[in-house]
């Protein structure tokens, strides 16, 4: 499984626990902040997963694929195979704590603020370009 999946159903199980409500959007964006948190902390990546301009925002296809039939009413926790790093656990709590009351539109109008999505969205010429590390982190330097 590759790690931003199971990211996704670490997220997944805490918002049950929290009873915090979830789609497949709330997830990615949730993801996207993680992903640009720790690179600015680490100057490296939380995931190596592509994440591409939408125009709904910063898209996960790997989540998007993955979670395109999820019920994200259940109450159903996902069976994690994951370790969480001692390093990785405190942006998961601080990007949750900071964005988990938002709903899926208000994160995604947030998201399309961010600096590196308007890099490589470009008024949608750049649909479906990558937002790679380098343009978050440069974005984030602005």
């Amino acid at each position: 499984m590759c790690k931003v999946i199971g990211l996704g159903n670490v997220i997944i199980n805490r918002c049950i626990d929290e009873k915090v409500s979830l789609d497949a959007s709330k997830l990615q964006k949730l993801l996207y902040f993680m992903q640009k948190e720790f690179l600015v902390e680490y100057d490296e990546p939380f995931f190596i997963q592509d994440i591409v301009a939408a125009k709904c925002g910063p898209s996960i296809p790997d989540i998007a694929r993955s979670f395109m039939t999820h019920d994200f009413g259940s109450n159903a926790k996902q069976h994690v195979k994951i370790a969480v790093l001692d390093k990785e656990k405190p942006i998961i709590d601080k990007i949750f704590k900071l964005y988990h009351h938002y709903s899926s539109l208000e994160l995604m109008d947030i998201s399309k603020k961010e600096k590196a999505w308007e890099i490589v969205w470009q008024s949608g010429v750049g649909e479906g370009s990558l937002i790679t590390p380098a343009t978050i982190i440069g974005a984030c330097k602005c």
